[in-house]
């Protein structure tokens, strides 16, 4: 065990008991923490050191004292009274596996490996129609949380699905966490699993505010051919203004990063394609054109093919960069059949008929226009009046809240009328 002050533990250990030890250091308090946590290094017991921890300033010298506990609970306790601010590094290696982790972390909903299917069954979707999305394709969930537990999370790389992943990235706030999906799929049981990490954040205190993003990836592959990227592109690029409204829950302004982070493709896919920049033969010659001529080579963009060209982590997805970050699993789904669905029309439009669904996203006003994109989009009328009331929700919020607003603020009055 590392003693600072040599002298003054052998000072205190030379008493006969920790109530002594105790009656010492706090008649016997000097200004420099080298002696105090000598002191406290001196005690025999867990609750008497815990005791003194608030004694302390420095630390490098309460990490020590943290490190001399043998008791888990103890341990957990001195963790759980850490400052947000708190250097965890100096105790990481104190953590590790969930023996420890369950006295920190919310105990009733730590996901222990041998009990990921039972978590699965508790938070299974009743009658889940998976038929909406093709079956082969796949997706990618980022949940950016704050508050609660969610810095010990990230240091300690503590996971609530053993497939689900930690970001420990310098960019994220103080006490914030980014968990990623594995490789989903819209079935009940990649869906029950999403409901059960989103309950698992929301019991160790941790929310999403304005400075967190919900971003969807969809596998590349789920494109089948070059002109299935042009549709989608052509649809992408005017639905923009209305897709940054209906992305986020009703009732809820798209944060206001958004535009430090995601541009705005607007008029710039129409221009290339009038000018024939992007040649639409091979499928991967397709992706490379759109990313280097298009997003210019670089991914902040409201939808992202970035990853793939990404030396060191190279993804083959799109990314969707839009949403607000959201611990409702039902908003994530709906965001996923949002985008899922769009790319699956644009599979299927021929290049006979995109021409026209461009004319179509041109016409009339903003509320002819979206009506018509959801029963482009959607099959099911539920899926379309969700949407629907998203857009009459947000539309309206969006015209009290200009300033706010005037990275994707659309001008044009929309009328009020549902008809599907």
């Amino acid at each position: 065990m590392m003693v600072p002050d040599s002298m003054a533990y052998k000072l205190v250990r030379e008493l006969s008991s920790d109530e002594e030890r105790l009656y010492f250091i706090g008649n016997h308090l000097v200004d420099y923490d080298s002696k105090i946590v000598s002191y406290i290094l001196a005690l025999d017991s867990d609750s008497s050191k815990f005791e003194c921890l608030p004694l302390l300033t420095n630390e490098y010298y309460i990490s020590l004292v943290i490190d001399s506990m043998s008791s888990d609970d103890a341990i957990a306790r001195a963790i759980m009274e850490l400052p947000e601010t708190f250097s965890l590094s100096f105790i990481k290696h104190k953590i590790s596996g969930f023996s420890l982790a369950s006295k920190v972390f919310s105990e009733n909903d730590v996901l222990y490996e041998d009990g990921y299917e039972n978590a699965r069954e508790r938070f299974k979707i009743d009658d889940f129609d998976s038929s909406s999305l093709p079956s082969d394709m796949t997706f990618g969930i980022e949940l950016e949380v704050i508050g609660g537990n969610s810095r010990r999370m990230r240091y300690f790389n503590i996971k609530p699905f053993g497939t689900w992943n930690n970001v420990n990235d310098d960019s994220l706030a103080p006490n914030s966490v980014e968990v990623t999906s594995p490789i989903l799929h819209y079935t009940s049981k990649d869906m029950s699993e999403l409901r059960a990490v989103c309950s698992y954040l929301k019991s160790n205190g941790s929310y999403t505010d304005g400075s967190c993003a919900g971003h969807i990836h969809i596998g590349l592959n789920s494109f089948k051919s070059p002109q299935a990227l042009y549709n989608f592109y052509s649809i992408f690029s005017l639905m923009e203004p209305i897709l940054v409204l209906i992305s986020n829950r009703a009732g809820e302004l798209p944060r206001e990063g958004l535009g430090m982070f995601s541009e705005l493709y607007q008029g710039f896919f129409e221009f290339l394609r009038k000018e024939n920049v992007i040649e639409f033969n091979d499928i991967n010659d397709t992706i490379s054109q759109l990313y280097f001529e298009l997003q210019t080579g670089h991914k902040y963009w409201t939808v992202n093919i970035g990853n793939k060209f990404n030396r060191l982590h190279p993804k083959d997805t799109m990314e969707f960069r839009i949403p607000n970050g959201s611990l409702d699993p039902d908003v994530i789904m709906h965001n996923m059949k949002l985008f899922g669905r769009l790319i699956m029309i644009s599979n299927l439009i021929d290049k006979d008929h995109i021409e026209d669904v461009i004319d179509h996203l041109k016409t009339g006003s903003y509320d002819d226009i979206i009506i018509y994109f959801l029963k482009l989009v959607f099959d099911d009328l539920g899926d379309r009046e969700y949407f629907y009331e998203r857009w009459l929700d947000n539309y309206d919020l969006m015209l009290r809240n200009k300033d706010k607003c005037k990275f994707f603020f659309i001008s044009e009055e929309a009328k009020r009328e549902l008809y599907f």
